[in-house]
C-alpha cells in the first residue's frame, strides 16, 4: 500500500521509561511507515542504533545522534533541507532524540526552543516526527516541556493531544525572559558604522584567533558576525558596536544594532522563501553558530553569537 502525497507536519513526543518501552514504540512507527511506504530516518544514540538494527528488518536511514545534534540552528537546518528532499508520497518520517545530557542551562533552554520552533519551521512540510523522551532519566524540567512544545504526546503506546501544548512564539517569547549576561572581562570592542565592515570582519578575524577560534570555525564566525553587521547598517540603526570575549570555554559575539528593533522571538528559526533574495541573513547565522541569542533591548538589537572553543 502506498500512501496519498501530503504535506502538513506531525510532531509527537514519545514519551518512555525503559529501552523495551522504546525500542516498541520506535519499531512500530517505524515499521508502519514501511507498510505506507514512507522512508524514515532514526537519529538516536549508537546504542539505541543497534537495538533497532536487531528489532527490524525495515530499511531505516540511521545516523548518531552525538554528530547529529551539535547546535540548534545546524540541526533545525539539517532537518529541514532533509525533509524538503523527500521526493516520495506520504511523509518522511523521523525519530529524533535529542543529546540533553552535559548541556548547560543556557543551552538546554535554547534546545527546548528548537523543539517549540520546529512546529512552525516544518509547518507545511510532509514530515511526522518522533522525539523519544526517557522519563526515568531526563530531568522533570526537560520532560514538562516537551508537553508544552509537542501537539501530541504518547505515553504507553496511546497518543494523545497535549493539554500543555503551548503556542511556539508564545513559548520562545518565554525562552527570551532570562537576561543576557553582560560581556566578561576581557572583552573588546570595535563601532560598527557604514563602510566600516572590512574593519569589522578583520577585527573579529583577529580577536578570535587571539581567544584560540582558528580555521573555518573563526571563518564561520566571522560571516555570521559580517550578517548582522551588514544588518546594522542596511536595515537597522545604521550605528552600533562588535564585541567579543571568551565565557565558560565559549568564544562569544556581539553585534550591537544601536537603535534597532526586533521584537520577533521567532527570527532566523523560519527559512526564507526559496526564491527570497533577502531575509537569509538570521537564518545563515543560526546555522553558523553554536548557540545564539537575540534580544530586544532598550539600548537596541543585539545579536549574541557563541562559538565552542576546543
Amino acid at each position: 500500500m502506498r500512501a496519498p502525497a501530503m504535506t502538513g507536519l506531525i510532531h509527537k513526543a514519545l514519551m518512555y521509561e525503559s529501552e523495551p518501552e522504546f525500542v516498541a514504540a520506535a519499531v512500530n512507527f517505524i515499521q508502519d511507515g514501511e507498510a505506507l511506504g514512507e522512508p524514515t530516518m532514526a537519529v538516536v544514540s549508537r546504542r539505541k542504533i543497534e537495538m533497532l538494527r536487531a528489532a527490524t528488518t525495515a530499511t531505516v536511514e540511521y545516523i548518531d545522534a552525538e554528530g547529529w545534534y551539535t547546535s540548534p540552528g545546524a540541526t533545525l537546518g539539517a532537518y529541514y533541507r532533509r525533509v524538503q528532499q523527500h521526493r516520495g508520497p506520504g511523509r518522511l518520517r523521523l525519530v529524533g532524540e535529542p543529546i540533553w545530557t552535559g548541556r548547560s542551562p543556557l543551552q538546554v533552554r535554547e534546545w527546548k526552543r528548537y523543539e517549540a520552533v520546529a512546529n512552525l519551521t516544518f509547518a507545511s512540510c510532509p514530515a511526522w516526527i518522533l522525539c523519544p523522551y526517557d522519563t526515568g532519566a531526563l530531568p522533570d524540567d526537560i520532560v514538562a516541556a516537551a508537553s508544552c512544545t509537542h501537539p501530541d504526546v504518547v505515553v504507553g503506546g496511546v497518543s494523545h493531544r497535549s493539554a500543555a501544548y503551548q503556542d511556539p512564539a508564545e513559548f520562545a517569547r518565554s525562552c527570551d525572559r532570562t537576561p543576557l549576561a553582560p560581556p566578561g572581562a576581557d572583552v573588546a570592542a570595535l563601532p560598527i558604522i557604514p563602510g566600516g565592515l572590512t574593519r569589522v570582519r578583520g577585527f573579529l578575524a583577529a580577536e578570535s584567533t587571539l581567544r584560540g577560534l582558528g580555521g573555518d570555525r573563526m571563518e564561520d564566525l566571522v560571516i555570521a558576525a559580517n550578517e548582522a553587521a551588514t544588518n546594522v547598517v542596511e536595515h537597522g540603526g545604521r550605528r552600533g558596536r562588535v564585541r567579543i570575549w571568551t565565557d565558560h570555554g565559549d568564544l562569544v559575539c556581539d553585534v550591537v544594532d544601536e537603535g534597532g528593533r526586533l521584537d520577533d522571538p521567532l527570527a532566523g528559526h523560519l527559512p526564507p522563501p526559496p526564491r527570497a533574495t533577502s531575509g537569509h541573513g538570521l537564518w545563515l547565522i543560526r546555522q553558523l553558530c553554536d548557540l545564539v541569542e537575540i534580544r530586544d533591548e532598550p539600548g537596541g538589537v543585539i545579536v549574541r553569537m557563541r562559538m565552542h572553543l576546543s
